[in-house]
């Protein structure tokens, strides 16, 4: 009862100071809504579950960069993919990620460019069919989170977050038969569930 007074009192004072708060575009208020009170009483707050998140866009921006300083990190600006494999890349046009950090004016500055490309924002805001705008991230980061290796730690952590934001049920969404290992095989589904079944008993 004392917890419900209180979301309700922030609630209400959100919509006195914002009356379009909750019917204006999600882009417009999700800064607003993020740095609220009522976000951070909630961020506190047990999560009964989250039915829907999908495994290739559950990794922060920050955690994907970090990836691509493993040394066996390839990227192609004409192809707009990253290649990962630890016995090299023999593809035209794609150059390891850190030597074209080397490259670059400076790291940050790279590192923040690389975050653009893979941030998830559609380029038409209010487009309803939002995930074809989504496509080419994608494909974009598609061996960053295929990546058997990758995989396995984005799941893990990905998992170890939740449980942090206290969450108790997680759905994940995932495809089986994209996983691949270094020799580019892809994983077979036994081999899938087995990294499913490794991360469940290490948390």
């Amino acid at each position: 009862m004392v917890v419900d007074k209180k979301l309700k009192s922030l609630r209400e004072k959100m919509l006195d100071e914002d009356p379009t708060i909750v019917t204006a575009s999600h882009y417009e208020t999700l800064d607003k809504l993020l740095n609220s009170e009522l976000y951070e009483c909630l961020k506190l707050m047990p999560k009964p579950a989250v039915h829907h998140t999908h495994l290739t866009a559950t990794a922060s921006l920050d955690y994907l960069v970090s990836l691509t300083y493993n040394d066996f990190v390839y990227y192609s600006e004409k192809e707009n993919k990253f290649f990962v494999s630890r016995k090299g890349c023999k593809l035209d046009g794609y150059m390891k990620v850190n030597t074209l950090r080397q490259y670059a004016s400076n790291a940050e500055g790279f590192d923040n460019h690389l975050k653009e490309l893979i941030k998830l924002t559609p380029e038409r805001k209010e487009d309803h069919a939002i995930w074809k705008g989504f496509q080419y991230k994608f494909d974009l980061t598609f061996q960053l989170y295929n990546y058997a290796d990758f995989f396995e730690k984005i799941l893990y952590r990905s998992t170890k977050d939740y449980i942090k934001e206290m969450v108790t049920v997680v759905e994940y969404r995932h495809i089986f038969g994209c996983l691949f290992d270094d020799e580019g095989r892809t994983l077979s589904l036994k081999e899938e569930l087995a990294i499913f079944d490794k991360v469940q008993k290490v948390i």
